[in-house]
């Protein structure tokens, strides 16, 4: 059996050894802190709650669809599985497929610009949830916020592809 050479795993790949930044440390702290409040928020809320309670918002931010108020655990069961995927994930860019080819030169800078992106999106996704669950339980129109979040989420990925790719590229 060939092992692979020093410093490289069974990927080819060369392992991370960048110290993830203190911005991405506070953001990833601030979309979990977030995702617990929310949780406080809906278990304080919820037996205030009207029997049938918004599930769906339309592109305005109306509701558009009506369910019994237990669906509300539902939808934080989605987002807390999205969370806590995203959030672990994050922490192992070595893993992730990338549009550009990974060297020992540009791997810890691809593997940087991966894991901030990750952040990012998980950051969005906290925000948009949060925008729909208090628009259900609290019965406003979050189409602001969830707007702001939709337009994070795609400028999260995009900005950060162009960013991986700049950095394979030494850009």
């Amino acid at each position: 059996m060939k092992l692979p050479p020093p410093g490289l795993a069974d990927t080819g790949r060369p392992k991370r050894t960048f110290e993830t930044g203190p911005v991405t440390k506070a953001l990833r702290i601030a979309a979990v802190a977030l995702g617990a409040a929310l949780w406080i928020a809906v278990i304080v809320r919820f037996p205030s709650m009207p029997a049938e309670i918004p599930t769906h918002f339309g592109i305005s931010g109306e509701a558009d669809g009506w369910g019994s108020k237990g669906s509300i655990f539902l939808l934080m069961g989605i987002f807390t599985a999205l969370l806590t995927g995203l959030t672990w994930v994050s922490h192992y860019p070595r893993s992730f497929n990338y549009l550009t080819w990974i060297t020992v030169e540009n791997a810890q800078q691809i593997y940087r610009r991966g894991e901030q992106m990750l952040v990012w999106l998980t950051c969005s996704m906290t925000l948009l949830f949060t925008g729909i669950v208090l628009g259900t339980i609290f019965a406003f129109n979050p189409g602001i916020l969830i707007a702001i979040a939709g337009i994070a989420l795609v400028v999260s990925v995009v900005a950060g592809l162009i960013l991986t790719t700049r950095a394979g590229r030494g850009v």
